[in-house]
This record gives structure tokens, sequence and C-alpha cells, in this order.
């Protein structure tokens, strides 16, 4: 195996009123067959037993855990900003409160990400992502891929052309190396989650990676603050047909294209002559803006996606919002 028990391995796990699961999530980190160098956990204002469960399971844990609580409530993406930033592994790892992980995640991360700096070396920003197995509130299978339910898929080449318009990376299932943590944090104002920014950041730096092992029960339970439903789901077609709530989400992710362009120039990369091109082309909206971003090989998973894209460029609504 490519693990060595010399590697640093920090989770950064967020809670909130997670009381009902979290137990479970922590046992199955227990229970994983490389076990991390400490888990720090960031609790954003919980009303409920979260933190004494979580502190009484600090008690009997093989491996350190620090606990950290909000006075008042971040929001997810700054919560796991704040988790991340206080991790002192080489390798971090994102987790949600309500998975259960099984017990070849960490391995499988680790390795995949080791394996690629031995090719590129450990100074090249690294994200390893996998898919998910969907689950019930008891664990019982609903859906074998997450992916294939939210009909997306893992972009090997041209990476940051689709991560401007469309994440295709859920953060609970994410491992970073040390190299894109420095790049990454801290976040700008307009990120929209934790996980698109950690990627698009890999993706215009760096590499992100695909673990072939789907290594994460994905709880579903009502309560999720992202959850899964399929593509097709009529809660997603209400929302594909609201056509302010697509102008909204794309102004949204023009915005933190901007925050990215700014963001690698501070890092003295490369990519602002593409960027600047991006920003230019959606600040003109139109058919025009559809041809020349066609031309760019800008493009969303699906080819349904790419059709609202184009028409959301089309109406130029979203420039309301910018």
């Amino acid at each position: 195996m490519l693990y060595t028990k010399q590697i640093s391995i920090s989770i950064a796990l967020c809670t909130y009123n997670g009381a009902k699961y979290i137990l479970e999530q922590l046992d199955s980190i227990a229970a994983q067959e490389y076990l991390p160098t400490e888990l720090v956990i960031c609790d954003d204002a919980s009303s409920d037993n979260t933190v004494l469960i979580i502190k009484e399971f600090a008690m009997r844990a093989p491996f350190p855990i620090k606990v950290f609580c909000n006075e008042t409530s971040l929001g997810v993406s700054k919560n796991f900003e704040k988790a991340v930033s206080l991790c002192k592994g080489e390798y971090i790892a994102l987790c949600d409160q309500d998975d259960i992980w099984l017990p070849n995640k960490i391995k499988d991360s680790i390795n995949t990400i080791i394996t690629e700096e031995e090719c590129l070396g450990s100074e090249i920003p690294i994200l390893v992502h996998s898919d998910l197995q969907v689950v019930d509130k008891q664990c019982n299978v609903i859906h074998s891929s997450f992916m294939h339910m939210r009909q997306i898929h893992h972009e090997e080449k041209e990476q940051l052309k689709v991560l401007l318009t469309h994440n295709f990376v859920t953060g609970c299932t994410v491992m970073m190396n040390r190299c894109l943590i420095n790049k990454a944090l801290p976040f700008p104002p307009k990120v929209l989650m934790h996980d698109w920014w950690f990627a698009i950041v890999a993706a215009a730096t760096g590499k992100i990676l695909l673990s072939q092992e789907s290594n994460i029960l994905y709880r579903q339970h009502g309560n999720n603050q992202v959850g899964a439903c399929g593509f097709y789901a009529i809660y997603n077609m209400k929302k594909i047909f609201k056509l302010s709530y697509l102008d909204k989400l794309f102004a949204g992710a023009f915005l933190q294209a901007i925050d990215l362009k700014n963001h690698l120039a501070k890092l003295s990369y490369s990519k602002s002559t593409f960027l600047d091109d991006y920003i230019k082309i959606i600040l003109q909206g139109g058919i025009s803006a559809v041809l020349r971003i066609h031309k760019m090989g800008i493009s969303q998973l699906s080819y349904i996606r790419r059709i609202i894209f184009y028409l959301i460029l089309i109406r130029c609504k979203y420039k309301d919002y910018i």
C-alpha cells in the first residue's frame, strides 16, 4: 500500500443540529482501515445535543478530536472554510455530519492522491472526489450512483471549462493536498459553495481526480443542507422552468468566476486571458455570446443543461443580478 503512518491526514467535519445521525458518522470514521491524524469539527451554533454527542465520542475516539463552536451561524461554506483552515494535516478530507463512510474511504482517497503526486510532485494542487451510494434514513440503498442519478460525470479534460458554470464535485467525497489548501484559502466574497470553490481552484492550478471507489453512504432524510434527487425529478424540473432562479444561479457562478480571475492574479497564474475572454462574453450576452462560448469549449455536463445554459445567455436576464 502507498499509505504510511507518517502521512498526516485531517478530516474537516462541519455540524449543525446533527444529533440524530452524527454518532453513526463518527463511528464510521473510527472504523476506517487507515485512521486520520486528527478530526477537526466546527459546529455552526447547534441548538440540539450535537456537541455533547461529539464530546462524549471524543473520550473514546482512537484519534484526537478538536471541537470549535461558532457563537453565531456562519453558514455551510464559511463554516467549512473555517474547519479546513484549522486543519494541520498534509491532506484534508471534507466530511458531512449525516453520511456513513465505508471502511476504505480514507485509504482509497489518499492512495489516489499519492499515486498522482509521485508523477506530478507534491507542489501541484490535487483534489480527489468520488461517486456516492444514495441511501434512505435507514441506510437502504436508493441508488447505487449519485452521479448517475444527477446526470453528472467527472470531466477528465478541460475541467475548468465545465466548472465555470456547473460543479461536478460533491464536497463530502473530497480529499485535498496541502498545496491546494494553500492556494484556495482564504475564500473570496462571492464563493457559492465550498466544494465548488476548491474544485475550481484545483482545475485552474492543478488537477481533479476521480477515485473509482464509491465509498460513502449519502443519507437522505429530508433535512439535508444539500440533498440528492434525480435530475428529472419534479423538484428539479420546477427549478429548471423557473427562469428567474436559473438567472440568479448563473449570475452567482459568473461572479464566482470573476473572484477566481482576481484570486489567480494574486497567485500569478496564467489563466487570466482565458477568464478575461469568458467574462467579456458573459457581460455581452445574446446569441453572439452563445456562438463564442461554444467556440471556446465552455460546456455543461449534459445536453439539457447545455440548452438551458444557451437560453440563459440569449435572454440576458442574469445581468439584473450581477
